[in-house]
């Protein structure tokens, strides 16, 4: 009888353990398309830097279950390049690099 409980037992953490994960991949579609909407609208033209630093705290603020991408995403603000404006080709390959990193997470 104590086999079937343990083995209930890991049969229910198994699927607690993949709801988490469903959930998890669910909570991080609105980030995955606001990142999305951000690659289709890339220019070749720089964007100011003020809209730069909005988007990535709104993307931040999708974020909140996940602190890893957070943190990847405070590493972005703390590194974005110029004064007032922000050249197109970082901004590109850093939208690039987080949609990348938010689709890891979902499939996780």
């Amino acid at each position: 009888m104590t086999g079937v409980t343990i083995g209930t037992d890991r049969a229910v953490n198994a699927l607690d353990m993949n709801e988490t994960l469903e959930s998890e991949g669910t909570q991080l579609d609105p980030a995955r398309e606001l990142v999305a909407g951000w690659i289709d609208a890339i220019s070749t033209e720089p964007i100011p830097k003020g809209k730069a630093i909005d988007d990535l705290l709104d993307l931040r603020g999708l974020l909140n279950g996940n602190l890893a991408l957070r943190l990847e995403v405070d590493r972005h603000l703390r590194k974005m390049p110029g004064k007032r404006i922000v050249d197109a080709t970082w901004w590109a390959e850093t939208t690039a690099h987080l949609h990348s990193l938010i689709n890891r997470y979902s499939l996780a």
